[in-house]
C-alpha cells in the first residue's frame, strides 16, 4: 500500500502599499489569515518597487493616491516586473473605518 502523499501548502507574501500609516496598519492586523505571510509595506509606489525587489510578494494592497509614483504607475511595474503578481487595488476613500 503506498503511503498518501501530502500536497505542499503555498504559502502568500502579501505586501501593502498605501500612503496613509493608518490604512497600512489596520490592513497589516487584519491579514490574520492562514497560509499568508506578512513581506512589508510601502509609503508609495517608488517604495514598493524596492520593496518588491527584496520580498517577492505574490500579493499586494494598493492604494490609487499616492505622492511620488501612484498606484496605477506601481501596478504597471509591478506587472511588468512580474506578470503572475495579484494585486488588489482600493482607492482610499473607499474604505470604511471601524473602530
Amino acid at each position: 500500500m503506498r503511503a498518501a502523499t501530502i500536497a505542499p501548502v503555498s504559502v502568500h507574501r502579501l505586501m501593502i502599499v498605501d500612503d496613509s500609516n493608518v490604512i497600512r496598519r489596520r490592513i497589516e492586523r487584519a491579514h490574520d489569515l492562514p497560509f499568508v505571510e506578512f513581506v512589508g509595506a510601502a509609503r508609495n509606489g517608488r517604495e514598493a518597487i524596492d520593496l518588491h525587489a527584496r520580498t517577492h510578494p505574490t500579493i499586494v494592497t494598493m492604494d490609487l493616491t499616492m505622492p511620488e509614483m501612484d498606484g496605477n504607475e506601481c501596478v504597471a511595474e509591478l506587472v511588468k516586473r512580474d506578470p503572475d503578481i495579484r494585486i488588489l487595488v482600493h482607492p482610499e476613500c473607499s474604505f470604511e473605518v471601524v473602530q
